[in-house]
Order: structure tokens, then sequence, then C-alpha cells
């Protein structure tokens, strides 16, 4: 409103100037009649444009409206744990793309769980951290859905290299186990902490170790009970006060794991493999 009278005072603005300017010394009152409106329309503009004000858009136009692109958490409905699934600059996720398409395994992308009635076996995320194992060892489960680095003691990952290394170990893994198994409720493979370490047991492959790979190939067939029970409690998991066994997700249960899969002096060794009872 505010600008329409703004602009209708510039007639009378050039007509009370010009006036001033013609009859000031003969007509005193022109001359006052030209300074009032000189001193209107100054007003007007200042108010009608003064800083922070938004000026109304002109007839017939609409505003533009920017929207950005908001990621989301998983509160507002979209999960965090596979939105890097959709990262494309992601090298790890590219990668691991690869390897399992390689392998002719489908990844659930959508949900934070594999749906039973899905044909995928493993979530998006959990392959991408069982094939950065493969690089980096189980430390690869710390990081979970985030940034995975791309360095190893400052030497940069050969991911050509990396995404050989993966395919062949996880080649092994899935043809001893069974790729199905990794979606069962009652084993522990489903947990991401088992996942991974069983990722990482092919470092070996990465780093080109022959005996790491024999070592690992070993641990696939010594008699571990990959059932979820009391025996993977502390390990992969904990133990209900209910008496159920619930599948672990920290890096604890990674570390944890890992020890139990490959290191005879861990307590956890003997439990998954039921040696005690055995002995």
């Amino acid at each position: 409103m505010l600008l329409v009278v703004t602009t209708a005072c510039i007639p009378p603005f050039l007509l009370g100037v010009a006036g001033w300017l013609v009859h000031a010394p003969a007509l005193p009152l022109t001359a006052a009649a030209g300074g009032l409106f000189v001193v209107l329309f100054a007003t007007c503009t200042i108010i009608a444009i003064r800083p922070g004000r938004q000026l109304p858009p002109a007839a017939g136009f609409r505003p533009v409206i920017v929207h950005r692109h908001v990621i989301q958490d998983e509160s507002t409905g979209i999960n965090a744990s596979v939105l890097p699934g959709r990262g494309y600059e992601d090298q790890w996720m590219a990668i691991t793309r690869k390897v399992f398409a390689e392998l002719g395994i489908p990844l659930e992308e959508q949900s934070r769980q594999v749906k039973a009635h899905s044909p995928a076996v493993l979530t998006v995320i959990a392959a991408r951290i069982m094939v950065a194992a493969v690089a980096r060892g189980i430390s690869a489960v710390q990081y979970g859905a985030g940034s995975i680095p791309t360095t190893i003691d400052r030497a940069e990952i050969d991911f050509a290299k990396a995404e050989s290394a993966a395919t062949s170990w996880l080649g092994h893994v899935f043809g001893a186990l069974g790729a199905t198994t990794f979606k069962d409720k009652g084993l522990v493979l489903r947990a991401v902490p088992v996942s991974a370490a069983l990722g990482a047991l092919g470092r070996p492959f990465y780093a080109g170790d022959l005996d790491g790979k024999l070592s690992a190939k070993a641990v696939l067939n010594s008699g571990i009970d990959w059932s979820a029970g009391p025996h993977w409690s502390g390990i992969a998991g904990k133990v209900n006060p209910n008496g159920a066994f619930s599948v672990g997700s920290g890096k604890e249960n990674g570390y944890a794991t890992y020890r139990a899969l490959t290191d005879p002096d861990d307590p956890g060794y003997k439990a998954i493999r039921h040696l005690e009872t055995a002995e």
C-alpha cells in the first residue's frame, strides 16, 4: 500500500519541483506546495523500502520459493542408517554394490532390517561394513553408517584391490555358511558385529598374505555353533532376564566376536565351539 502511495506522489512531486523552480520568486504558495510534495515523496519512499522490508510481488507474478533438499533422520520417517546407501560418491558403497552384484546376493536398500519375505540377505549398510572390514580389518565396525576412512596408516586404499579381495573372500564365506543364513533369526550371523568380524577375517586377501588366507578359510570350518544362544553371551549379544538371547549391535560386540573367531586364548573361542563341554 505504501509503495502505491509513493508511486502516486511522483507526478505531484515533479509538478511541485517544476512550480517551485519557475514561480518561487513570485508565488510563495506554489513553492510551499512543491516543498510539501517533496517531503511527502521522500517519506513514503523511505518507509516503503526500509531495510528488512520485503516488497510485495507485482501483479500477475508469484514469488519463486527455493526448496532445499533436506535429509531427515529416522524420527521423521527416513532411516539414517540406510542413507549412505544412497551416497553415490562413497567409494566403499560403490565397491560394495559391485561385490554383491558379482556374488549374486541382493541387498536391502530401504529398511534398517531385512524383511522376512524379502529376497535380500543383508542390509546395504551391513554389507558395506563387511566389505570395508576385508580391507581395514575389524576396526571397520566402529564406523557403522558413517564415513569410513579411505586410508590405512596414511596409505590410500586401493579400491580395485579391495573389491577383488572382498569378492574372493566373501565368496568363500557365503559358500561355506550359505547366504540365507545371514537373515535367519535363529542364528547370530544376522548381527552386524558378526558379519563384520567375518569380513575382517578376510583381511589377508587384501594384504596378499597366503598363510593368512588359509587360516581364514580354516575358521569357517572350525566347528563354530552359529545358533543364537548363551554360548554367544558377552560376545555377539546377551541373555535377557527372561532367558532369551538377543544379538548385539555395538562395536564392542564386533571386537569380541573377532577375538572369539581367531584367538584360541580368548574365553569366547572355546565357548562358541563348545570345546569346554567336549573336554
